[in-house]
């Protein structure tokens, strides 16, 4: 899906949009240990075809796209989901979205946003392979104060610790969009399916429980 002013169309490489973003997607599969040591393969198999139960719509956010984008947010009643719109459009955050409420059979759309005008390979590579985990069921690992989330701290959970970086940095796919998918990653994916649920690394406003594959250390 695309929106474009008159002179955006002819500066946007669709092909390299796409195949960066693909090959994202593509970053979560490979051989992980789950549970306490159970093998596991993870095969991605992509398809243009629209399908309502598994289809992600990703959508280059242009320059006309985001200035229709901030005019409807503007319309909006004051609060905090119209302050976190507009931030997220200001800052030019890439976001994922699954209607009111994610589901194995929600519909999800993927929101890219770019600062050089998506001519980055690597990055488009790097913010597709984050987001995806959320299509995929799993909250964020950092702190986002738009979100409510304060990050989580170093030595919470035993299972992250070889990741951990510094105070709240981690480097893993839900914290930082360059680091690579975990076996923690994909025990938390297969739970959000299982159980028809998304998976938090760490509570958001309203409390809502942590994933259950944090905490057990394997």
């Amino acid at each position: 899906m695309y929106a474009f002013g008159e002179d955006e169309e002819e500066a946007f490489d669709r092909q390299l949009f796409e195949s960066a973003v693909l090959d994202g997607f593509e970053d979560w599969q490979g051989e992980y240990e789950v549970f306490g040591g159970q093998k596991v393969r993870v095969e991605i198999r992509l398809s243009r075809k629209d399908r309502w139960i598994d289809s992600v719509h990703v959508i280059p956010v242009t320059g006309e796209l985001q200035k229709s984008m901030e005019r409807v947010f503007s319309w909006m009643p004051e609060g905090e989901a119209r302050k976190r719109n507009e931030s997220t459009i200001r800052s030019s955050r890439s976001f994922a979205a699954a209607g009111r409420r994610w589901t194995v059979n929600s519909g999800k759309s993927i929101w890219m946003q770019s600062v050089d005008g998506f001519r980055n390979a690597d990055e488009l590579r790097s913010v597709a392979r984050h987001e995806f985990g959320h299509v995929l069921g799993l909250g964020d690992l950092y702190a986002c104060e738009e979100d409510g989330l304060g990050g989580v701290e170093a030595g919470r959970y035993p299972e992250l610790a070889g990741f951990h970086l510094f105070d709240r940095m981690y480097y893993l796919v839900m914290c930082d969009h360059h680091a690579p998918v975990s076996n923690n990653d994909i025990e938390m994916v297969l739970l959000a399916f299982s159980e028809n649920k998304f998976q938090r690394f760490q509570p958001d406003k309203q409390g809502t429980k942590v994933s259950d594959a944090l905490g057990a250390g394997d």
